[in-house]
């Protein structure tokens, strides 16, 4: 199986007031996170993970952070999704008109 991943922006709903252990040991929080599907365009809300590190950082309920759903398989074989959140926040890329940029043009347009 390849590896599937997609980034995208999840909303934080609610999250655990414990953590957890992973297999390895690793201490998460469960969440629930709302998003918009990549590849439907419907709104969703998911479990998901947050690992203890990025939450000591200070994560609130409503703020939108970036998150990672990955394919994997289940002890049965069977394909899951996990979805794990970060602390970093998605903001909004800038434009070129924010600043008053225009387009540089190529002076090949064949190299286009």
């Amino acid at each position: 199986m390849s590896n599937q991943t997609s980034k995208f922006t999840a909303k934080l709903i609610s999250v655990a007031n414990t953590p957890s252990a992973s297999a390895t040991g690793t201490q998460y929080r469960r969440c629930t996170v709302e998003y918009k599907s990549p590849a439907t365009g419907e709104i969703k809300q998911s479990s998901a993970r947050i690992w203890e590190k990025n939450y000591a950082y200070g994560m609130q309920i409503g703020e939108s952070y970036s998150a990672t759903a990955q394919v994997w398989l289940n002890a049965e074989g069977n394909a899951q999704v996990d979805i794990t959140v970060s602390h970093l926040q998605n903001a909004t890329s800038a434009s070129l008109a924010d600043f008053g940029f225009t387009a540089p043009i190529p002076a090949d347009l064949n190299a286009v």
